[in-house]
């Protein structure tokens, strides 16, 4: 049984492509505060951020003078740039937090990210390119538990779980028959979300294959992830087993 309202966030972006993000979510949910009953307040909320995949893939796209060839902004020199995109997303995704705190938020759900250069969106990238994205990957995920750990020492009322999403994706991928995969490297439906590139799609079962298009995983992914996320909960004693 669970015992707390979800409310739930996603993407904030480095990218103007992406319209609606992370720091929109937040503005509406405090303006939704304005509506509810006092009896319902938000540490009675239990609060999901899986933030800053589209930050980083933003990154890539097609190559417009070249059909059917994807390029990305990841130039020799760029460390800065890239260093800037975690920045961003960091301090967003920090700024997100300290407003769920605010407004009287208790328990915080955050996600890391799976490897991006192992997405079917990434195997068309040089090995340079993909390093970078690699390290974006890393880097983001190394802040973000040290953000989820600061936040805690500075909140001793709050709670921040951490869901591990990237060593669930490398424990699939070592042993994809454990999990119920025959796949774990293509894109199922052979859409590309980022680039617009679109391939013919796959044959087989989808629910055998961890991507659905380039980056998103399929339905048999997702519920893994559910799992994990509602082990997590029950160690935290958020929800009754």
């Amino acid at each position: 049984k669970i015992t707390k309202k979800l409310n739930f966030s996603a993407e904030c972006e480095f990218n103007d492509a992406i319209p609606f993000g992370l720091e929109q979510q937040i503005d509406n949910f405090e303006m939704s505060l304005q509506t509810q009953s006092p009896e319902e307040t938000p540490e009675d909320d239990l609060f999901f951020l899986w933030v800053g995949s589209n930050d980083y893939l933003s990154f890539i796209e097609d190559d417009e003078s070249t059909p059917d060839v994807i390029e990305t902004d990841f130039p020799e020199t760029g460390r800065e740039r890239r260093d800037a995109a975690i920045e961003v997303v960091d301090i967003n995704i920090g700024g997100a937090i300290q407003d769920i705190i605010d407004a009287g938020g208790k328990d915080i759900v955050v996600f890391n990210l799976p490897d991006l250069d192992r997405t079917p969106l990434a195997q068309d990238l040089t090995s340079q390119d993909r390093r970078d994205l690699r390290k974006l990957t890393n880097l983001h995920n190394r802040r973000l538990s040290c953000l989820a750990r600061k936040t805690e020492r500075a909140n001793p009322d709050v709670n921040i779980i951490e869901v591990d999403v990237n060593e669930l994706f490398d424990d699939i991928r070592d042993d994809p028959n454990e999990f119920g995969f025959t796949n774990v490297t293509d894109n199922f439906t052979g859409i590309d979300v980022y680039t617009g590139i679109n391939q013919p799609p796959s044959t087989g079962n989808p629910n055998e294959f961890l991507f659905w298009d380039s980056v998103h995983p399929t339905t048999t992914a997702q519920s893994l992830v559910t799992d994990l996320v509602m082990d997590e909960l029950i160690d935290e004693g958020l929800i009754i087993d």
